[in-house]
């Protein structure tokens, strides 16, 4: 067994290659990594700015068996991550190889912490599924072969567990709300976004979502034009009703950020290219589900209600368009968020899990 690391283009090639031949028939994968990927190689995204981002491999033989992308993200989150995980089954020795140069990486940096399936922030994706994959995920969600989180059960690393939601859409749970959600009409201004005004917007995203999540295990500060650059392709892509804003008086209360599932629309295999963009334009009323990937709502606020004036909204925009829809994953610690989604009609659906690993 031998560790490389993919530091030409060559070999980075190599790495998006390994990553599509480890899914190579698979009729639920769709590419949505693959896009990022190229971007933080090329050092093409505001993300890789006072960060380290290192791609490695594990050959076994001459041929690829596993891989990550080691991410050190500085004083902000003092952690090494193990992003981006792949590996073909029956690599736990690559597995190994890989953990332990995670480990040397962490001393020669004064980490004391490795994480595992936290892929550069929780923006871009946290968590491997746990469950054997029966259907396409969502866009936006993690999808992998059911052995993966196999790869990490072992003494010394910490399984965090998650949940995503499933549920039709809520508007009759919904219904029984209204009275109260038309008196919190009273205190809340929503809105959406624009292009003219999504710089300013991707700022106050940002300030929210790092005052909302403070003390999360696997968030960090996120900088304003990393979000401006997520937001801008969304917007792209869903139009600008994805984001939903609350604003009491000037001050930014809470936020919903949802949109259609993409992957309706992508063939097995692909991505979010010139092909699939074409057919999210010109057939949007083809797709049947959405995603509710976020809600942040500021604790003095959320104990008034502003998440129910939330969801009502989203689900009002979504009313005849969608079946149903599904959430982000949801911390099983997180009774909160798992108690407003019930209440409201979701279904617990697919689990995920991240860890965490000391060093020494």
């Amino acid at each position: 067994m031998e560790l490389r690391y993919a530091n030409t283009r060559r070999e980075q090639g190599d790495y998006l290659r390994f990553l599509e031949s480890v899914y190579r028939g698979d009729p639920c994968f769709r590419s949505a990594n693959s896009y990022l990927l190229r971007r933080l190689f090329r050092g093409a995204s505001p993300f890789c700015e006072d960060r380290e981002i290192l791609p490695a491999m594990v050959y076994d033989g001459g041929r690829p068996a596993a891989q990550a992308v080691f991410i050190a993200a500085g004083t902000e989150y003092p952690a090494l991550q193990l992003a981006f995980f792949e590996a073909l089954p029956g690599q736990e020795a690559a597995v190994d190889l890989l953990l332990a140069e995670g480990r040397a990486l962490c001393r020669a940096r004064g980490l004391h912490r490795i994480t595992v399936g936290l892929n550069g922030h929780v923006n871009y994706g946290l968590g491997l599924l746990l469950d054997a994959p029966d259907a396409p995920p969502v866009f936006g969600c993690g999808y992998n072969p059911g052995y993966y989180a196999d790869y990490f059960a072992r003494p010394g690393l910490r399984e965090v567990p998650m949940t995503s939601y499933r549920w039709s859409m809520p508007a009759a749970a919904l219904a029984r709300y209204g009275p109260y959600c038309r008196r919190l009409e009273g205190r809340y201004t929503l809105r959406t976004v624009s292009a003219r005004t999504l710089r300013r917007d991707a700022a106050l995203y940002a300030d929210l979502c790092n005052r909302c999540f403070e003390g999360h295990p696997f968030y960090y500060p996120r900088r304003a034009e990393e979000d401006y650059e997520m937001l801008r392709e969304l917007l792209l892509l869903a139009g600008p009703e994805f984001l939903i804003l609350a604003f009491q008086g000037d001050a930014l209360c809470g936020l919903a950020l949802w949109y259609p599932d993409f992957n309706e629309l992508i063939s097995p295999g692909g991505g979010i290219g010139p092909a699939a963009l074409l057919r999210i334009k010109l057939l949007p009323r083809r797709i049947r589900q959405m995603k509710l990937a976020q809600l942040a709502v500021l604790p003095e606020h959320s104990r008034r209600g502003l998440p129910l004036l939330l969801l009502r909204e989203v689900s009002r925009r979504c009313a005849g368009r969608f079946t149903g829809g599904e959430s982000s994953w949801i911390l099983d610690g997180n009774s909160l968020s798992a108690d407003l989604t019930t209440a409201l009609g979701g279904a617990p659906y697919r689990r995920y899990a991240a860890w965490e690993m000391d060093v020494d």
